[in-house]
């Protein structure tokens, strides 16, 4: 990834409300090397915000990957699901 190159890892939207993870740089000052840093964005008619200071190890854009696979070919998927973080996964009904 270049410096200064944006690239978005994961977006949902609809015509009024999108929510986007964005890898921003490779590395930065005062962190891991070998870490991504990323923020997530969320924009809506009444409301707009951002987290930074997100980071993704290089290891979690590879299970990104497996996680697609596994989607397209029709099986459920759960994405960063270790305990750091929150977990990326199917949406349960619950009455």
């Amino acid at each position: 990834m270049a410096e200064g190159q944006v690239a978005e890892l994961i977006r949902f939207a609809d015509d009024e409300n999108s929510v986007t993870v964005r890898v921003l740089n490779r590395t930065t000052d005062g962190v891991p090397e070998g870490c991504l840093e990323t923020e997530i964005v969320a924009s809506s008619e009444f409301a707009n915000g951002h987290l930074k200071e997100v980071y993704l190890l290089e290891d979690d854009l590879e299970q990104w990957a497996e996680v697609l696979d596994r989607l397209a070919s029709g099986r459920s998927a759960v994405w960063m699901d270790d305990g750091r973080v929150g977990v990326l996964g199917p949406v349960r009904n619950v009455s």
